[in-house]
C-alpha cells in the first residue's frame, strides 16, 4: 500500500467520526442555546408572575384598608347623628327647667320631674349647678346649669365632628392609594 492509500483510508476511517462529532457539537449547541433562551423565558415568566401576585397581593390590602377607612367613616357618622339627637332632646330638657324654674312654686309632680331632668342631665354633663329647695319649691339656678350644658355640647360636637372628619380624610387617604395601585388617576 502507498502512502497515500494509507492517508486515504485514514481520513476516510475519521472522517465520518469528525463529521458526526462537527454536526453533533453544532446541535448539541443549538439545543443548548434552546434550552437557555427557554430557561430565561420561564425565568423572566415567574419573576412577572411574582410581581403580578405582588401586585394583586397589595391591591387586596389596599381594599382591606379602604373599607376598613369606610366602616370607621359610617361609625363616626352614626355617632355623630346620635349626639346630634340626644343634643336636641338635652336642649329640650334644659327648657322644661327654665320653665319649671320661673314658677314661684312647684307642685310635687313638676318637683320630681324637674328632680329627674337635673338627674338626666348630670349624668351626662357632670353635677349640675342647679338646685331644687324642696322647702320653698324654687328651682335655683338654672341659667348656670344651662351655659355649663352649652359648653359641654359644643366641645361634644367638635370631638364627633373632628372624628369625623379624620375618618373622611382616611377614607380620601385610602382612595387615593387604592386608585394609584389600580393605575387609575384621580378623579379632577
Amino acid at each position: 500500500m502507498s502512502r497515500r492509500t494509507v492517508f486515504i483510508a485514514a481520513v476516510s476511517a475519521a472522517l465520518p467520526a469528525a463529521t458526526a462529532c462537527g454536526i453533533g457539537g453544532y446541535l448539541l449547541g443549538r439545543i443548548g442555546a434552546k434550552d437557555a433562551a427557554a430557561e430565561a423565558a420561564r425565568e423572566r415568566a415567574i419573576q412577572q408572575r411574582k410581581q403580578a401576585i405582588s401586585a394583586w397581593g397589595e391591591v387586596a390590602i389596599a381594599k382591606a384598608r379602604l373599607t376598613r377607612a369606610q366602616e370607621t367613616l359610617e361609625a363616626a357618622e352614626t355617632l355623630r347623628e346620635e349626639g346630634d339627637e340626644t343634643r336636641r332632646k338635652d336642649r329640650s330638657r334644659v327648657q322644661l327647667l327654665e320653665l319649671l324654674a320661673k314658677k314661684l312654686r312647684l307642685s310635687p309632680e313638676e318637683m320630681a320631674e324637674a328632680q329627674g331632668l337635673i338627674d338626666e342631665l348630670g349624668s351626662r354633663y357632670g353635677p349640675m349647678p342647679c338646685k331644687l329647695d324642696e322647702q320653698t319649691g324654687r328651682l335655683t339656678k338654672v341659667q348656670e346649669a344651662r351655659a355649663q350644658i352649652g359648653i359641654a355640647m359644643r366641645q361634644r360636637a367638635i370631638a364627633e365632628l373632628e372624628r369625623e372628619r379624620d375618618a373622611l380624610e382616611q377614607v380620601q387617604m385610602e382612595t387615593a392609594k387604592h386608585r394609584g395601585l389600580l393605575g387609575l388617576t384621580p378623579k379632577k
